[in-house]
């Protein structure tokens, strides 16, 4: 595990929820399960530091695509390579954020996108969301 550290900045900290009664969700996915982690554990830094409310990082299935290809094309038949990508996805949850925080904890994210994984956000506001904190 990582611990991210930034300088001058007061974490608020905030307890983890569960449940079903988020506002917001992060889809991040990528090859490579230690930068997807790191990745995540970066997330959830920024997170307490914004004051939003997460839930813990939720691993989803793996995704598995296999390639075959042939070494020589006219002999050697049985002669194969096989290659697979493997996507790894993990899902946090965002919980009792107003709707301003969590476009700007988007926007804040999005400027500083940690490479080599895909972050695909959805919201949903079911209830009335809680006033904006200021």
């Amino acid at each position: 595990m990582h611990k991210l550290e930034l300088e001058g900045v007061e974490v608020k900290g905030a307890p983890r929820r569960k449940g079903r009664d988020w506002c917001a969700q992060l889809h991040v996915r990528g090859f490579d399960p230690n930068a997807l982690q790191y990745a995540c554990e970066f997330i959830l830094h920024l997170a307490d530091v914004r004051g939003v409310r997460t839930g813990s990082i939720i691993a989803l299935p793996s995704h598995k695509r296999l390639f075959t290809v042939l070494k020589s094309p006219h002999v050697h038949k049985k002669s194969r390579d096989q290659y697979q990508f493997k996507t790894h996805k993990r899902l946090i949850c965002l919980y009792d954020t107003a709707e301003a925080d969590v476009d700007q904890f988007f926007e804040e994210l999005g400027e500083r996108n940690p490479i080599s994984v895909q972050i695909r956000f959805k919201k949903q506001y079911a209830a009335a969301p809680p006033p904006p904190s200021l």
